[in-house]
């Protein structure tokens, strides 16, 4: 059966969020006048709560900044080495299920630092250590989390231990995943994944088995999100935005499965993309959206809506992106956008939404404000369609230098099936939110 085919399930929850065209040049170069302290103590803090603190790391300081537009070589902490996975797995661990202590009231449990100090601790991390991305498997409840220079590991049991499935592909080099949106998915199949890596090696796997490295960009840094083409069994086109051109304006594309690429567009703000099929894209280019049938030959507009989401999710035959006006949907392969449900007050929406078991239950990820080290990220849940929105949690705020910022830094992730949640942000653990039921 091709995937094309394959009865669509929910989609596989992913990191993301978005940046506001306002604010673009705060993007991508953020990162790189910072010197955030990697890892975290392991205390786990109260969701909701805007002080609660995970306390600092036992990780050193990034070494050295990111120049924009440098060559990937950034440091890891003081004193320690950058991390790589090439030359074989690390050991599984994790130090078996971390089980909460409730006190009444949702709580952030960490379910990674265990796992990173069996393989060296933070300072054995590249810059700036911790978790740089989380998605989850909905067919089966398996997580799946960045570690930082360590490529890509997988737990069946919510966070109790983890082993590594990229067979030392991504982040050969160091790397980790600069968004949310940085691990991208098929939502028929969410075995099939890829990373689109920021300093180091980026790649996927097609069939989720073999896992293939893609080649360089050309651009010394490589990526900050992309989309691929699920529908075709080998998955062969890629588009993909580059990090720190200025303004974010550069994408690539490939028709090979990454082995080489070619640039479509550099003249205007890449704030969004997706991939219908293997000839036809979508994307918000400076502003609104629009859409190729010619693999980005040419552009016609189709919404004047600009989209805060930067990857586009597919839900059985429809697309979905979140906007400043709330969730919009495509129902004709993006050929025309319609408003679904009511924005919800005092926030807005950059991930998601992430689906359930019918269209009417998702969830999205917020944030007030559009700066990309802002606070106050919070996950909102509807089982009407979005006409009405609850929310789940606060992200924690640990202060370990990079936010939970789901307006471009932090990601999270849904488990329908246990209704459980996961967030992490680079220079942070990885976090399951425990004690809601």
């Amino acid at each position: 059966m091709s995937h094309a085919a394959r009865i669509l399930f929910v989609p596989l929850s992913v990191s993301v969020a978005a940046c506001s065209l306002l604010s673009l040049s705060g993007c991508g170069s953020s990162d790189d006048s910072q010197q955030p302290v990697a890892g975290a103590s392991g205390n786990s803090p109260a969701a909701g709560s805007s002080n609660a603190s995970a306390g600092k790391g036992s990780g050193g300081k990034g070494g050295g900044s990111n120049a924009a537009g440098g060559d990937g070589s950034d440091t890891a902490g003081e004193g320690g080495s950058n991390a790589v996975g090439g030359g074989g797995s690390p050991p599984a661990g994790g130090g078996g299920p971390v089980t909460p202590v409730c006190n009444g009231q949702p709580q952030w449990t960490d379910i990674s630092t265990a796992q990173i100090n069996s393989l060296g601790g933070s300072n054995a991390q590249s810059y700036p250590g911790g978790v740089s991305g989380v998605v989850v498997n909905h067919l089966t409840g398996d997580v799946t989390i960045h570690i930082v220079g360590f490529g890509l590991w997988r737990s069946s049991n919510q966070g109790g231990s983890w082993a590594r499935i990229d067979d030392g592909v991504i982040d050969k080099n160091g790397g980790r995943c600069e968004t949310g949106w940085g691990l991208q998915y098929d939502p028929d199949d969410p075995t099939r994944l890829a990373s689109f890596t920021l300093d180091g090696t980026a790649g996927y796997t097609a069939d989720g088995m073999a896992w293939k490295g893609w080649a360089e960009s050309g651009w010394g840094r490589n990526w900050d999100f992309g989309a691929v083409d699920w529908s075709a069994d080998g998955a062969q086109t890629i588009f993909g935005v580059l990090h720190e051109t200025t303004p974010r304006s550069l994408y690539l594309i490939s028709t090979n499965g990454g082995t080489s690429w070619s640039a479509i567009d550099n003249n205007h703000v890449a704030n969004m993309v997706g991939v219908i099929d293997s000839k036809t894209l979508i994307a918000s280019r400076t502003s609104g959206i629009e859409r190729s049938t010619d693999l980005g030959e040419t552009w016609k507009s189709v919404s004047d809506v600009t989209p805060l989401g930067h990857v586009a999710i597919r839900f059985q035959s429809k697309y979905y992106v979140t906007s400043a006006d709330g969730i919009l949907v495509s129902a004709d392969q993006g050929m025309t956008w319609k408003k679904q449900g009511t924005a919800i007050a005092n926030t807005k929406m950059y991930q998601g939404p992430y689906f359930g078991t019918d269209e009417n239950t998702m969830v999205v990820g917020t944030q007030p404000n559009d700066n990309v080290f802002g606070a106050g990220s919070s996950i909102y849940k509807t089982s009407d369609g979005g006409a009405t929105w609850t929310k789940v949690a606060d992200v924690p705020t640990p202060n370990n230098g990079f936010p939970i910022s789901y307006a471009w830094y932090g990601s999270f992730a849904w488990d329908p099936m246990s209704d459980t949640y996961y967030t992490s942000a680079m220079s942070n653990p990885a976090y399951r939110l425990d004690c809601t039921h």
